[in-house]
């Protein structure tokens, strides 16, 4: 059996030599192959325009792009590696966000994956006065990949998935219909506008980082090679907490700050946790979760308070009025000093 299989990607290896350029090197035939591009198109005036995007691309570019995103990289490579969505898809997040979970479009798109508020409620994303899921990471890309497979199952195509991610179901369909054929090719020839010209940029972007961060780690590119490889250790842990737990209470337990905590929350609004009947998820830095588990102790649910500081007003007025110490009302605002000013 072993050699059967063996066999069978030596032939399709050969025969998609026998088909390609003979300068095309194996990463861009396996980057093709991947999205379900055919190979003819490595001999398109659209290919070497992507060839050349591609050379542009920089190990320093792509690594800062990829620290932005330290912390949630490895669940979102373990996510993709347990999905039938291709592991570069990884690179569509990068392009949408640059892996910053506070990226907002002006079509109010958000998160890293940059989903708009309809999409995101489609899919499962809650949206309220107290969580925004968009700019949770992990929810988001367990969105984003139903979303894509979706959308692979009714294009047929994995670049077809891509494309009408960026510019949705409809224009996609409309673009295939008038250009009469789903070739890549025909959908990116300069000379007609079956596509946005975003759009177009878009696919060229996540070939151009494919092909990049394939012969990165063909190369061992040092520290981005490492990155790119990263998947297998731990940054962050999920863990459950009742719901309208106090973000400062929980941070207490594991000796850091409410901000450091927030941190890998971005998707909380308030400095609780949404008021639901069940638990609710958040992430801790993977490091303190055994002192999480020692130290925490489910609170009762915390009541918000909004204070309008009056002319007069100190920490030391403010925090005597509420019964808490002045350190912990710092903590809770963000506050580095006791002037209010």
């Amino acid at each position: 059996m072993n050699k059967l299989i063996g066999m069978l990607l030596l032939t399709i290896g050969l025969m998609y030599a026998s088909i390609a350029p003979k300068n095309s090197t194996l990463s861009e035939l396996q980057v093709l192959t991947t999205l379900q591009i055919d190979s003819s198109f490595l001999s398109t005036q659209e290919y070497k325009s992507i060839k050349s995007n591609f050379r542009e691309l920089t190990k320093q570019d792509i690594a800062e792009k990829l620290k932005s995103g330290y912390y949630f990289l490895p669940p979102l490579q373990d996510l993709l590696s347990k999905s039938v969505v291709p592991d570069m898809f990884l690179y569509l997040a990068m392009i949408e966000s640059d892996f910053n979970i506070n990226t907002t479009s002006d079509k109010n798109a958000k998160g890293i994956w940059q989903f708009l508020p309809y999409t995101a409620t489609l899919y499962g994303l809650k949206i309220n006065d107290f969580v925004d899921e968009r700019k949770d990471p992990i929810k988001s890309t367990e969105a984003a990949l139903n979303y894509l497979t979706k959308l692979h199952n009714k294009f047929g195509k994995w670049y077809l998935a891509a494309i009408a991610y960026n510019c949705g179901e409809g224009a996609l369909q409309k673009a295939i219909e008038n250009a009469g054929s789903d070739d890549l090719s025909v959908l990116l020839s300069d000379n007609n506008k079956y596509l946005p010209n975003e759009s177009k940029q878009f696919i060229k972007k996540l070939i151009a980082s494919a092909l990049f961060a394939q012969n990165s780690k063909t190369a061992n590119l040092d520290e981005l090679s490492k990155m790119l490889n990263k998947g297998s250790s731990q940054t962050i842990a999920s863990v459950k907490v009742n719901g309208g737990a106090s973000l400062f209470d929980i941070a207490k337990s594991m000796y850091i700050s409410t901000k450091e905590l927030k941190k890998y929350n971005r998707h909380l609004t308030q400095d609780v946790v949404p008021p639901v009947k069940k638990d609710y998820q958040i992430y801790i830095p993977y490091n303190k979760l055994a002192l999480f588990k020692a130290n925490y102790k489910p609170q009762k649910s915390t009541q918000i308070v909004t204070h309008t500081i009056a002319k007069g007003e100190s920490l030391y007025t403010i925090a005597k009025k509420y019964a808490v110490k002045i350190e912990d009302l710092k903590d809770i605002n963000g506050l580095t000093s006791n002037n209010l000013k």
